[in-house]
């Protein structure tokens, strides 16, 4: 089944479902985070924070956390129950590409590229 769900202000570039399900969360062009419910196309939270496109998101087990890659190299950690940036990690790549997190939600992996 396809849904629309409006919201960002430019072209989305990632997504994740957290692991119940529950919520879809979207990265965009529009350098925002969106956090949905899908079932009722709501909007229940969004991420501000980076300076350019959102180009990786990952959500951890426990759906407290989403970890969210900027183009700039930026990795943020969010909190998200409260929509705050809780942890900014930089400089281990030159350009980071995807993220996730471990199984038990204790690591969180980046990868990219490292010069």
């Amino acid at each position: 089944m396809l849904r629309h769900l409006a919201g960002h202000q430019d072209s989305i570039q990632s997504s994740d479902f957290a692991p119940s399900s529950d919520c879809l969360a979207s990265g965009s062009w529009d350098k925002t985070i969106h956090i949905w419910k899908p079932s009722t196309r709501s909007l229940l939270v969004q991420l501000k924070g980076h300076v350019t496109w959102v180009k990786s998101i990952a959500f951890s087990p426990d759906e407290l956390q989403l970890a969210s890659i900027g183009y700039s190299r930026m990795v943020n950690v969010w909190d998200c129950n409260t929509g705050k940036c809780i942890e900014t990690l930089k400089g281990a790549l030159d350009v980071a590409h995807t993220c996730t997190f471990t199984p038990d939600g204790k690591l969180l992996l980046v990868s990219g590229v490292a010069e």
